[in-house]
Parts: structure tokens; C-alpha cells; sequence
């Protein structure tokens, strides 16, 4: 996650992360894209971190499910021949004809007692579905408007140093060589900006 960017010129600058790493970042003179994309880069991180957390409540609520499925079938089973019996059973009396209901209706409680209301539940992990589905397509239009700008404001990103000319092969997609001297940027134009909430400023 992009925390703050010490802006150089319109066009230079470094940004930290939230570990305390720093990147010397820059784009094009005719470009003034430089905290739209890492703003944008720290929106895609917290999509990805969003949808990530939906997968796994999906996963949790899915599995649930089956559980309460499971657990039913096998209570059915177990209660069948007792069922049966009484079934067969020729006696009339109120005692056992509420025991013959009994085991259907723990079969009926088990998977409730799990999942609440089948259909409310059902609804629950349909919409859930639904809105993984829409922010990963979400994501995938975002990524490619990000890349896009990138290409388009030649950005640059590698690791901090005083004459980089040899960016990380991980960053190749983003990174060509330069240099960064001290007569690059006027001193008395440099920002410090913040790029997340203050109380996301020291998430990990």
C-alpha cells in the first residue's frame, strides 16, 4: 500500500509503503499522473484485499451448507429404522405416534440450527456470489485502466537510490533506466502527500 508520496517535481518523487520501503517514482514531463496512479494502485490493493475476504466468508458460509446437509442425511439415516418400527407399530397410542415425528423433525432442526432460515440463507450466499463476481470484473477493468495509464505517463518505479540504472526484473513491466540527481527537482517545491486515510496509516 502506497502511504505517502515526498513529490519532487510534477513529475518525481518517492513513495513509502506502509513498511517503511521507499521507491523512487516518476512519469513523462508532459504528465502530471503521478499520485493518480499510486492512488489507483492502492485502490486495486483494497479490492483485491475486499474480494479476498468475501472468497473466504463464501467459502465459510458454503461449507456450512454442506455441514448442515450432511449432518441431516446422517441423523435420516440413523433415525430410519427406529422410524420404520414405529411406523409399523400397531399400537394407536399419542405417546408413540409423536415419537414417530420425532427424528423428522430433528432433521428439519439440525440443518436450521446451522443456517438459519434455508431460504433466507440461500439468498444470503446468491448475493454474496453476485458481488464477488462483480467487483472481480470490477478489478479487471480497473487493472487494465491502470495499466493503460502507466503506459501512457511512462511510469517508472524502482528502488530508492542515487543513480538507478538497473531496475528490479520484477518491475520490468514499469521500469526503464534512469537517473536521479539533485539538480532534477527544485527543493522548494517539494510535497509530502498522504495517500491513505490517517486511520489506515499504519495497516500492514
Amino acid at each position: 500500500m502506497n502511504k505517502e508520496l515526498i513529490k519532487l517535481s510534477e513529475n518525481l518523487g518517492a513513495v513509502t509503503n506502509e513498511c517503511g520501503d521507499v521507491k523512487i517514482v516518476e512519469v513523462n514531463q508532459n504528465s502530471n499522473n503521478l499520485e493518480k496512479i499510486l492512488l489507483k494502485e492502492n485502490e486495486l490493493e483494497n479490492m483485491q484485499s475486499k474480494i479476498c475476504s468475501l472468497q473466504k466468508n463464501l467459502e465459510v458460509k458454503n461449507l456450512t451448507k454442506i455441514m448442515a446437509i450432511f449432518l441431516g442425511l446422517i441423523f435420516c439415516l440413523i433415525s430410519l429404522p427406529f422410524s420404520i418400527y414405529l411406523v409399523l407399530d400397531g399400537t394407536n397410542e399419542l405417546f408413540f405416534a409423536l415419537l414417530k415425528t420425532t427424528p423428522f423433525i430433528f432433521e428439519g432442526i439440525i440443518p436450521i440450527t446451522l443456517v438459519g432460515n434455508p431460504v433466507t440463507f440461500s439468498k444470503k450466499l446468491g448475493e454474496l456470489k453476485s458481488e464477488v463476481a462483480n467487483l472481480e470484473e470490477e478489478l479487471n477493468n480497473k487493472q487494465k485502466e491502470l495499466k493503460d495509464l502507466k503506459k501512457v505517463s511512462e511510469f517508472k518505479k524502482a528502488d530508492k537510490s542515487n543513480d538507478i540504472t538497473k531496475p528490479k526484473t520484477n518491475e520490468a513491466e514499469n521500469t526503464e533506466n534512469y537517473s536521479l540527481n539533485n539538480n532534477d527537482f527544485n527543493k522548494e517545491n517539494v510535497k509530502v502527500l498522504r495517500l491513505v486515510p490517517k486511520n489506515n496509516s499504519r495497516r500492514k
